[in-house]
């Protein structure tokens, strides 16, 4: 937005706070303005004017109210919308560890939204798997692929605020697996494949595990945010899953905003810290010890940052970084990248 200024005439009775009460804005916005723009000598510094000749002031001034009405309205509902996922998007993850080798994945993540039954579905799918840019070849990594294949897409309800509530028919998701079994038996033949799949379809009879175990993945916290997210203003806790295949922890958020330059997208980062009583060993094992040393408390780092456009709202690209350590040494980092396609 471009920032038009006038020349204002100093009285002799001015006063930097006199001004800005005239204007109904911050004597430190007034000076910073004035500042930003004037040469060098003619800068303001104290709340005397003696000697200064003129300020410069800004004719479309908002303050800080309506600047934060304006950018909530740039911002996605708080309610959830059809229109704020794309249909597309490819993901690229890329995972370290400070004891194992670092890997990178790589796929497709293709949504359909829509209603039914009175309820807003949304169905997942993830196609196009690459590891360390190469399709897997290896019969674990093969199977795990096919198996989730046969019941892609999974489909979620979706709440008003874009919460994912629970897998939408589940017993439907279980047949399509055992209707696809025998297919994949047929391929993957011996021992190990069998109990595989013999696993598999026992936690697909769970109606909670499959949901649990997506949910708690940093791309689905990340892809489906609570859409009040965006509107916050204040810190606030919230439970968040760290490591994969482990409980959440609590931690402590914030968010920021930043328009592009352009005033197209809008850029929304939210931060937060764990705060939580567990180690990271808890972390890692997937659960709680009674024996916890509290001077052992994990320590670690969330950040996402969405671009959304300030018309559609739409969700176009997320970046997404959480970092553990281990006695003030990186134990863990996991980077996530989501983009339109």
């Amino acid at each position: 937005m471009e920032i038009n200024f006038i020349k204002y005439n100093v009285r002799p009775n001015d006063t930097l706070s006199s001004i800005a009460s005239r204007l109904k804005i911050t004597k430190e916005d007034l000076k910073n303005f004035h500042n930003s723009r004037c040469e060098k000598m003619n800068r303001l510094y104290v709340e005397n004017l003696k000697g200064v000749n003129y300020i410069l002031i800004s004719t479309n001034y908002t303050n800080k109210e309506e600047n934060l009405k304006r950018q909530q309205q740039l911002l996605p509902s708080k309610e959830y919308s059809k229109e704020f996922h794309s249909e597309h998007y490819t993901i690229k993850e890329n995972i370290e560890w400070s004891t194992e080798k670092e890997i990178s994945i790589e796929y497709q993540v293709d949504l359909i939204v829509e209603d039914k039954k009175h309820q807003t579905i949304i169905s997942v799918n993830q196609t196009d798997f690459k590891k360390d840019h190469i399709k897997p070849d290896d019969k674990i990594s093969s199977l795990s692929i096919a198996c989730m294949q046969t019941i892609s897409p999974v489909p979620f309800i979706i709440s008003g605020n874009g919460i994912l509530q629970e897998i939408f028919e589940p017993q439907k998701v279980l047949k399509k697996f055992k209707n696809k079994r025998c297919d994949i038996e047929d391929f993957f033949s011996g021992e190990i494949p069998k109990k595989y799949l013999d696993l598999f379809e026992e936690n697909l009879s769970n109606e909670n595990y499959l949901f649990k175990h997506l949910t708690s993945t940093l791309l689905y916290q990340v892809l489906f945010p609570k859409m009040d997210w965006f509107h916050k203003t204040l810190v606030w806790t919230e439970a968040f899953t760290v490591y994969p295949n482990s409980f959440s922890v609590h931690c402590e958020f914030e968010t920021e905003h930043y328009i592009n330059n352009d005033s197209q997208t809008i850029k929304t980062t939210v931060k937060g810290n764990i705060n939580d009583h567990c180690t990271l060993l808890e972390v890692i094992k997937s659960r709680r010890f009674n024996d916890s040393v509290s001077d052992d408390r994990i320590k670690g780092e969330i950040y996402i940052e969405y671009t959304t456009s300030t018309k559609s709202k739409q969700l176009s690209e997320a970046q997404a970084v959480i970092t553990l350590w281990q006695q003030e040494e990186l134990y863990f980092k996991h980077h996530l990248s989501i983009n339109q396609t």
